[in-house]
């Protein structure tokens, strides 16, 4: 029979052992995450833009964060894109917005394949030299035994002002020769998160 010591020992173990497996990092899968965002022009005309490069993990602890590449943004009309990434998001010296946040790690690990649960998260936005905390509303889906997938319930309403964008919006206006773009955009977003 096994010393009830050493049994405590080995299930102590076997217990930190799954549990780090349980906890593993996930990556974000680029390939199958989008984020979307529609701009009104001259009070009537909505169209929608995406992103399509990028990045992001959650670690062991639920530390979340999104980066996007603003250089990729796809608008479908080359010279709105080339304008987009010059005169509003200046690219050439703020190159990236991120995104972070702190998920529950136990409550996504406990959850059960094809099971889905809403969650509020607030997420700090940095873009342009500012930083912007929004809650988000997010349903997660337990896709497979090694995927979740996020999807914002409702828009998550960026304001230009909160980021000092209004000025470049002006000039996108000018350039463009439009009587008026809006200055809040809504976004969508559907993340996929895999465990390495």
């Amino acid at each position: 029979m096994m010393p009830k010591k050493l049994l405590t020992i080995l299930t102590s173990t076997l217990w930190l052992l799954l549990s780090q497996a349980v906890m593993a990092e996930m990556t974000l899968d680029a390939a199958n995450s989008h984020l979307y965002f529609t701009s009104i022009k001259n009070n009537q005309v909505a169209e929608n833009h995406h992103f399509t490069a990028l990045s992001g993990s959650v670690n062991a602890t639920g530390e979340a964060q999104v980066t996007i590449d603003l250089s990729s943004v796809e608008t479908l009309i080359p010279i709105r894109n080339e304008r987009m990434r010059e005169i509003l998001f200046q690219v050439q010296s703020m190159p990236t917005a991120e995104i972070t946040t702190q998920i529950d790690m136990a409550a996504i690990n406990a959850m059960q394949l094809g099971e889905r649960t809403r969650m509020t998260l607030p997420l700090e936005i940095s873009l342009q030299g500012h930083s912007v905390t929004m809650d988000a509303d997010l349903q997660v889906v337990k896709t497979q035994a090694n995927s979740v997938l996020a999807t914002t319930i409702r828009p998550i309403l960026v304001k230009a002002a909160d980021f000092g964008l209004e000025n470049g919006i002006k000039a996108l206006q000018k350039v463009a020769g439009l009587d008026a773009i809006g200055l809040s955009v809504p976004v969508y977003a559907t993340l996929v998160f895999e465990t390495e």
